[in-house]
């Protein structure tokens, strides 16, 4: 392990590979699936770019904002509906709203590998959720949704925390 860094070479290597993988993917999907693809990648981009070769993670501020917006409070805050049982890393749940798929680096919840502790989805200093959650990147005010797309559930969010609390712990995330 490059104890700089704190990253092993292999990680690298895994994200060369994935966007090799998404290039071929890419070039077999029609013009509009390839915009949303491209969104979907970009995204993907910004949020391996936000983490960096130190493996820098958000605050515990966004973490907490973005495990109740993924798996609600256990008390009067739901699960979000896109949430999904991993089939891959028992006990966990990834996004099933977002495309990234039931893959080791996608889970919404900590779980440990090989003995180390797991770089989830819920760590990157900046990362996008379909629903503009709490937490996330972009975070939008559940008023300012269109009437027939406003969540329940992220306004209950913003009664438990407040939305300036929101806002200022769904920019970049970063400690």
């Amino acid at each position: 392990m490059d104890t700089e860094t704190n990253q092993e070479p292999k990680d690298l290597d895994k994200m060369a590979e994935q966007f090799a993988k998404m290039r071929q993917e890419m070039a077999a999907l029609s013009a509009t699936e390839r915009k949303t693809f491209m969104e979907k990648a970009a995204s993907f981009a910004s949020s391996m770019a936000s983490r960096g070769i130190t493996n820098k993670k958000c605050s515990t501020e966004t973490k907490q904002l973005r495990q109740i917006s993924c798996h609600g409070d256990g008390a009067n805050i739901m699960p979000c509906g896109n949430r999904k049982e991993s089939q891959v890393f028992q006990g966990s749940f990834y996004c099933g709203g977002c495309g990234c798929g039931d893959k080791q680096g996608t889970q919404l919840t900590d779980i440990t590998v090989n003995g180390k502790e797991n770089y989830g989805k819920l760590d990157y200093p900046k990362v996008w959720c379909p629903l503009n959650m709490p937490g996330f990147q972009p975070y939008k005010k559940n008023e300012d949704d269109a009437l027939e797309t406003r969540n329940p559930r992220k306004k209950d969010i913003e009664d438990k925390f407040g939305v300036q609390y929101i806002e200022q712990h769904s920019r970049s995330g970063e400690e």
